[in-house]
């Protein structure tokens, strides 16, 4: 999702499936892992023509990730495309404009992922999914490819808890330079209809890096939603503790607003 992707909401990623959208080195090839490639064509296997494909576009004044701002605080476009089928199994490619560093850098993230969906009870569903985050041409010293994990838990379509681990981050900050080093996060989220076609929705969440940085910091998103058709509109309040604005200056982390506009698309079988 476009801004505060993972704590934002369960709810507004297409289909309540996915994760969403991170940078290669000079030269490195750009390629989907064949791992991931893989488990893509598994989960889609057979069914891929009998799927259920969907998707958004959406432009936000703000692309944030864990309470931190992708695009230096500029507006940022956001796509994305995947199938499931009957059975829960999904695949998805996912794209977006960041400006990672104040200088030359990589102009888009693409994300490839795929996983599985589905209800556990008559009240809680599940989600499990891995990632893959690329940035092309980018010209920064640090290799930002990374692969993500990602565990999901919903209640009643009220209650979201998502838990992530990467094995590979890289991660600049004012106190050390993480490269491809561990990193994760645990969030919650709840939605609370306002009224018919109103939502609001309140998330806290905490991000954890390993050594050599070896600090973590807690952010917070207030999000109130409105749906019209397949149109989206959402006003968010993003915020990040004193620590991340610590860690990484205030241009990225601290508080800040952004307004989304997604336009949602699906074709079902």
């Amino acid at each position: 999702m476009i801004h505060d992707r993972t704590i934002l909401h369960h709810w507004a990623r297409p289909g309540s499936e996915l994760p969403a959208p991170r940078a290669l080195h000079r030269g490195a090839k750009q390629t989907v892992p064949k791992w991931l490639a893989c488990w893509a064509a598994l989960c889609l296997g057979q069914n891929a023509g009998a799927a259920d494909w969907a998707g958004f576009v959406a432009a936000s004044s703000d692309n944030v990730y864990h309470g931190l701002t992708q695009n230096q605080g500029d507006a940022a476009l956001t796509g994305d495309v995947h199938g499931r089928t009957a059975a829960g199994w999904f695949a998805g490619l996912a794209i977006a404009t960041v400006n990672l560093n104040p200088g030359p850098g990589a102009p888009l993230e693409i994300a490839a992922y795929a996983g599985r969906s589905g209800p556990l009870s008559a009240s809680t569903s599940g989600r499990l999914s891995v990632a893959h985050y690329a940035y092309p041409h980018d010209q920064s010293s640090l290799r930002y490819t990374y692969d993500e994990l990602l565990a999901s838990l919903l209640w009643r379509d009220r209650l979201a808890a998502n838990v992530s681990y990467s094995p590979n981050t890289s991660r600049f900050s004012f106190r050390a330079i993480n490269a491809r080093r561990p990193a994760w996060s645990a969030e919650v989220v709840l939605r609370q209809p306002v009224k018919p076609q109103w939502n609001l929705h309140a998330g806290l969440g905490h991000y954890s890096m390993s050594a050599p940085i070896d600090q973590g910091y807690w952010y917070w998103n207030l999000t109130l939603a409105h749906s019209r058709g397949a149109w989206q509109f959402e006003l968010a309040a993003i915020g990040t503790d004193s620590e991340a604005r610590q860690l990484f200056g205030t241009q990225i982390a601290g508080q800040r607003l952004v307004f989304s506009v997604i336009r949602r698309f699906a074709k079902m079988d």
